[in-house]
């Protein structure tokens, strides 16, 4: 089944949305001193609840529409955060220096001077990052971003950063999405959904 990309609204955004980031580690409790050690993962994934109050006339068809399509769980959907359509910095566009990389930090060459602020997101290699320090390029362009979650697999060199509307792909946490009409033919949805990757 083909990855679908959430439909453009004519009313601006969602009335209320929760974003937050699943890290996946382990974690062993020793019996005799209580003392915990934790271990992270790769396959930290993003999710979201969102509600999309009083839609109507064409909004609620369109709405209607794409949920039957992705038929529960079983559909992909293209998301981007929608508060960070583009940085909070300067930076828009930019490429990876160097292959082979893993981990939470990419060398990068952006514009000499460009900027991104902590809590920026952007994409990359298909994986949806979000910065956790800010970071101004050097002279030559060079940059090193940290971010989290860590790399699933490392990027090719040169490969460009998805810096206006990074997006992840997104699955439906449950086979059941309803949509409830309230007077006069508005409907209210509420999406829960979770990072779907293979």
């Amino acid at each position: 089944m083909a990855t679908l990309t959430f439909p453009s609204l004519i009313r601006p955004g969602p009335s209320y949305i929760a974003w937050s980031l699943q890290s996946l580690t382990l974690a062993h409790m020793s019996p005799l001193s209580g003392a915990v050690r934790t271990l992270s993962t790769l396959g930290a994934r993003w999710r979201f609840v969102s509600t999309w109050a009083s839609l109507e006339g064409t909004d609620r068809h369109v709405m209607e529409a794409f949920l039957g399509a992705l038929n529960g769980r079983a559909g992909r959907f293209y998301f981007s955060p929608p508060e960070w359509v583009v940085p909070k910095g300067t930076a828009r566009t930019g490429v990876v220096n160097g292959g082979s990389q893993t981990g939470s930090v990419l060398n990068v060459t952006l514009v000499a001077g460009a900027t991104f602020k902590a809590g920026d997101f952007f994409e990359v290699n298909n994986e949806l990052k979000r910065i956790t320090a800010n970071v101004t390029a050097d002279g030559a362009g060079a940059a090193s971003l940290a971010f989290t979650p860590p790399l699933r697999a490392s990027p090719t060199g040169g490969a460009s950063l998805v810096l206006t509307a990074p997006r992840a792909a997104f699955m439906l946490i449950d086979d059941e999405v309803g949509v409830t009409v309230t007077t006069g033919g508005r409907a209210d949805v509420t999406i829960d959904a979770i990072e779907a990757f293979p």
